[in-house]
């Protein structure tokens, strides 16, 4: 390569050099560029989610005000069920309990009292909001034990 440059006439070195010089300018312009609209993105990126914040955060308050005042505190339907199963007799009968969906909650319930069933569903119904949307039932062979599957649903 060295030998090259020495062969090279003197406009032919001068025009090498000053394409280098261009070819370098382009790049560091080009470069300089990019990260110039990356730097602008950012920034209003930046903006936005600085506002993004401050509607979440006013949003906060305001949920946290209406709860105070109201008394209520937002709960999965899952968590409601379960609790008020654990809190009642019939813990030990849940044979199955899933949420089929967002707001769909399966329980299943075997040898269990249909008194103390019927007493869960009025619980969760004036307490939760929760409604019975599907119910099987079927007797079982002492008086008042049943095998129960139930679909409750928020109101």
């Amino acid at each position: 390569m060295k030998l090259q440059w020495q062969t090279l006439s003197l406009r032919e070195k001068k025009a090498a050099i000053i394409g280098g010089l261009a070819l370098a300018c382009l790049i560091l312009f080009a470069t300089w560029e990019m990260l110039a609209n990356q730097i602008s993105d950012l920034q209003e990126n930046v903006a936005h989610n600085k506002t993004l914040l401050a509607w979440m955060q006013q949003a906060d308050a305001e949920l946290k005000k209406t709860h105070l005042s109201t008394g209520s505190h937002p709960a999965n339907p899952m968590t409601l069920v379960q609790t008020a199963i654990n809190q009642s007799s019939l813990a030990t009968h849940v044979n199955q309990l899933k949420q089929t969906d967002n707001n769909s909650i399966q329980l299943n319930f075997k040898d269990a009292s249909f008194d103390d069933i019927i007493q869960l569903l009025t619980h969760l119904w004036q307490e939760s909001q929760l409604i019975v949307t599907q119910a099987q039932m079927a007797n079982n062979k002492d008086p008042g034990i049943v095998n129960a599957s139930i679909t409750l649903e928020p109101t």
